[in-house]
């Protein structure tokens, strides 16, 4: 069993449009990916039995990949760089930040265009560091600040395949507004507390995965919103701002 999992996290009221989504694997987990054809992966990534991409949900600190070049005898040389936080001091997190900075990844994500970049190939995975910056709130940096990082001939391209490979029942759950925007990624277990002096309504979009341990979405007095399967999609269509707090299972 693979030590890498999905990392969920949210957006407050007033902090909505940063949250992006992460596309991990390892790539020891990938058997192959097609060659680019033009600056473009055709096909879809093939992987072992029962692996696939764990997805982590952050904040970009710059809105695409940062990517420097310098000549050598040997051809152009690249600098890569996707840096990105993730919030909240946890023991579950950190315990997979640790086992990722010995380890290679492939990381797929959507630049500041849309497009989907694949990031590190079989022959030139990336690799990862963080740091740990403390506070009393996310608002004064209680995060991880992290990078996967690669030098090298360069390994971004776009990517034309499927970003739905994962193992069965581990896609994240997720709450969002009508707009797309997204308020929560959750694991199984996680519960994300509503706060709101209005009234509200909710759409759940149902996964595809099997019934497993859910991710309680739930009033502040205790009441029940949604119990959310692997997968599920939750949509809060509202004109109002209220606040969310995530009770993580750690």
């Amino acid at each position: 069993m693979s030590y890498l999992g999905n990392i969920a996290r949210f957006s407050r009221s007033g902090n909505l449009g940063g949250i992006v989504t992460l596309k991990v694997a390892r790539a020891e987990d990938v058997l192959s990916i097609p060659e680019p054809v033009g600056g473009v992966i055709p096909g879809d990534i093939t992987f072992l039995a029962g692996r696939g991409f764990a997805t982590w949900s952050a904040t970009l600190e710059t809105k695409s990949l940062r990517s420097t070049a310098r000549s050598s005898r040997e051809g152009t040389i690249k600098s890569n760089q996707l840096s990105f936080l993730l919030p909240k001091d946890r023991s579950s997190i950190k315990t997979q930040l640790d086992n990722c900075e010995s380890d290679e990844f492939i990381v797929l994500y959507r630049d500041g265009n849309g497009n989907q970049i694949l990031f590190g190939r079989k022959e030139s995975p990336v690799r990862f560091q963080y740091d740990y910056n403390s506070g009393d709130a996310f608002a004064s940096f209680n995060n991880y600040s992290c990078t996967f990082f690669y030098d090298g001939p360069d390994n971004r391209f776009f990517y034309a395949g499927s970003a739905d490979a994962q193992p069965p029942g581990t896609a994240p759950s997720i709450v969002q507004y009508t707009t797309g925007d997204i308020i929560a990624t959750l694991s199984p277990s996680d519960e994300l507390v509503v706060t709101s002096d209005f009234e509200h309504s909710f759409t759940l979009i149902p996964g595809a995965s099997t019934p497993g341990v859910p991710a309680i979405v739930r009033w502040s007095d205790g009441s029940l919103i949604a119990a959310l399967q692997p997968g599920d999609i939750l949509v809060v269509d509202t004109d109002f701002t209220f606040d969310f707090e995530l009770i993580a299972d750690i």
